[in-house]
């Protein structure tokens, strides 16, 4: 059986290493995205709606994971708007 100190050793560690995880997570996915002000034209043709969003990423130089449950297609030209507002519509 373990000692009491090595427990709680261990469980200090574990928590050390919680604390230091999980504070990078909220760094990463808290960081701003600099996106250019000015107002875009976007026409999709007929297009899967992930391919759509990966090269709308490679036009802004954007590194886009796309989701697999994302599903759909879409088709026509987009409102004129910056890629903030974009994205937002």
């Amino acid at each position: 059986m373990l000692s009491r100190r090595t427990i709680l050793n261990i469980l200090n560690r574990v928590a050390g290493a919680g604390v230091f995880l999980s504070t990078g997570i909220l760094t990463a996915f808290g960081a701003p995205l600099s996106l250019p002000s000015a107002a875009n034209s976007y026409t999709v043709l007929d297009q899967d709606l992930s391919a759509a969003l990966l090269e709308f990423g490679n036009n802004l130089n954007v590194r886009v994971n796309v989701c697999t449950e994302v599903k759909g297609r879409i088709r026509g030209r987009m409102p004129d708007l910056p890629p903030r507002e974009f994205l937002d519509h």
